[in-house]
Order: C-alpha cells, then structure tokens, then sequence
C-alpha cells in the first residue's frame, strides 16, 4: 500500500502540564519528552520518558459520537489486561500503571504502562526482510497457540467479553453482503460471485472451526504485534498491544487474521508457524491455511461495505478477496 491508512478517530492532543502531573501523581520521574507513537488508527498512543530514562506509553482512547463507546472500551481492555497478567503471565501483554475513566485530566479515558521496546511485526518485516520475519513464525504460533489455551470460560475471575464470535452468523453476514451491498459493487460481480460459491463451497468445514472455542484476540496483526532483538541476536515477540476487539471464538480467528495479507508470508514462515502452534499445543485443521484465511475475509467483506470511501484500504481488501478466490480454485 503506498498511501497510509486513514485514521478512524482522530488524534487526541495533550498539554505537557496535564502529563506532567499525571506522571507526578504516580510517582515517576518528572517527564522529559512527550512523542506521538504512530500506527494505531483509533486510539491515541504517546511514548512518554522520564529524567530517569524510563519510558511508558500514554494510550487515549478516543470518542466516538458516542463517548460511552470509548469509556466501554477502556473498561473491557483494563479488566482484560489485568486478568492475564494474573492468569496467563506467560502472554506479553501491557502491564497497566494506571487507568483513568474520569475525564478530569485528560478529554477521553486513558492509560499508563511501561512502553514496550521494540518494533511492530509489519516494521521488521519491511525493514529487516524475509529471514528476520520466517525467524519469529515458531513463536508466534507458540504465541496464539497459548491465547488459545487461556481458560477464560472456566475463571469466575474472567473479565466480561464482547459478544462471542459466531462463524455461522459470520459467513451468513458476508453472504448477504456479497450478494448486495456497496462490497459486492466495489468487488465487482464476477469475483462476488465466485467468493460466495467459495465460502459455501467450504461452510460445513468452516462451521466445524466453532467446536473449539476460546480466548481469541480479535485483531492479531502485524500493526499489533511487537517483536525485538535479543542480545544472542534473535527475534522474539515482545507484546500484543490492542486487545479491546477480544471475545470467543474459534482460535482461527486470530490465525486468519495474522495471515490476512497472505503474499507476505511465504512456505517456510507457514510450515513453522504450523510447527510451533501444535508444539505449543494448539489444534491446527489439516486444510488450517486455507480455512483460516475464509474466515477472516468475512471480516474483509465488511470493510468493503463501509460507507466511507477509503481508496487505500478498498484496493488491499480487493486484492485479498480476489488472492483468496484464485488460491481456493487452484
């Protein structure tokens, strides 16, 4: 993609003062730089450091018209994040410093917890090529392999969730919109038409992914994935920013959802990834690459049925939809 992604709210500003006091209040260091951290397309992300040379990141979630949808989301990632750091400490998630709901010293909900070193997957993949990338398939699909292994339906600690993920309502959804929407307008018939055969085609194998359920990110992708360079010169993942999307659902949620810009990865990064999710005691489908992908692009469907026109984003979804119908009709 050669223009940016378009934000979907805009950048919340903060004053030094405000930082300065909040930083104050817990305690830390006084601030000695403030700089916006680029990636995220809705909330607000400032890198904060102190005299002391520690740095945390400042996460605004910010309002939509609706404010109660940025204090909702708040609340469910807080609650989240608190709960695996208890119950799954082995998950590199944010630690929460603090979270403040209130108002009262910032315009929108916020967040405190100490930054995260190192880069996103997609910055490393860019930057570093197809060696560093194809290093870190194992642990990654270690990683989700773990995610889905999280007990959340058996805590009664467990935090609420959104609504849990339904494969049939899903495909039932993109069916419709394929059929008629603005998704099926910008597709254009012929290849609609041949994702819904597609998705048919699969549905049995498709609705048989709801057998296993559980904890399931929501939203695992390069964007949200930080990895590092250790000092014995490997790559490893350092955290898993963004879990306000997370509910249940079948694990290949998050599996298809890594894997959405398919050209990217290439045989090697999908045999290891495969590798470390069943060592890591994961349950993969024999046909898991190409399932997991039709899932997914139920999702992509409805980014093509946004109202809005964003050019960028529709050219990537097409591209991913017609990549997805030529590999299932090879």
């Amino acid at each position: 993609m050669t223009v940016a992604d378009p934000r979907v709210l805009p950048i919340v500003a903060v004053n030094r003062a405000t930082v300065d006091a909040i930083f104050a209040a817990l305690g830390r260091a006084p601030v000695r730089e403030i700089t916006l951290a680029h990636g995220g397309l809705v909330n607000t992300v400032y890198r904060v450091t102190t005299s002391a040379d520690e740095s945390y990141a400042l996460r605004l979630y910010a309002d939509s018209d609706d404010r109660r949808a940025a204090d909702a989301r708040l609340t469910r990632e807080m609650r989240l994040l608190s709960w695996l750091a208890r119950a799954a400490g082995d998950v590199p998630v944010p630690r929460l410093s603090v979270a403040d709901g209130s108002r009262t010293q910032l315009p929108t909900p916020y967040v405190v917890y100490p930054w995260i070193d190192g880069i996103t997957l997609n910055d490393c993949r860019r930057q570093y090529g197809a060696a560093a990338l194809t290093s870190l398939a194992e642990p990654l699909g270690r990683l989700l392999a773990r995610i889905s292994a999280v007990g959340i339906g058996d805590d009664v600690m467990a935090p609420p969730l959104g609504e849990p993920t339904s494969t049939a309502s899903a495909l039932g959804d993109a069916d419709a919109r394929l059929a008629s929407s603005p998704a099926r307008d910008r597709l254009g018939s012929i290849v609609a038409d041949a994702m819904r055969a597609t998705l048919d085609a699969e549905r049995a194998a498709l609705l048989e992914l709801d057998r296993h359920r559980s904890l399931v990110h929501g939203d695992f992708g390069g964007r949200n994935v930080i990895v590092r360079l250790t000092d014995e010169g490997t790559w490893d993942v350092g955290g898993i920013l963004d879990w306000e999307a997370a509910t249940i659902a079948s694990p290949m949620w998050d599996v298809g959802s890594l894997f959405r810009y398919a050209p990217r990865y290439s045989a090697d990064f999908r045999a290891s990834f495969a590798h470390g999710y069943r060592a890591g005691g994961g349950r993969l489908p024999d046909e898991w690459w190409r399932l997991s992908r039709l899932v997914d692009v139920t999702r992509v469907v409805r980014i093509l049925s946004e109202e809005r026109e964003l050019p960028s984003v529709f050219d990537d979804c097409r591209d991913i939809v017609a990549g997805l119908v030529d590999d299932c009709t090879v």
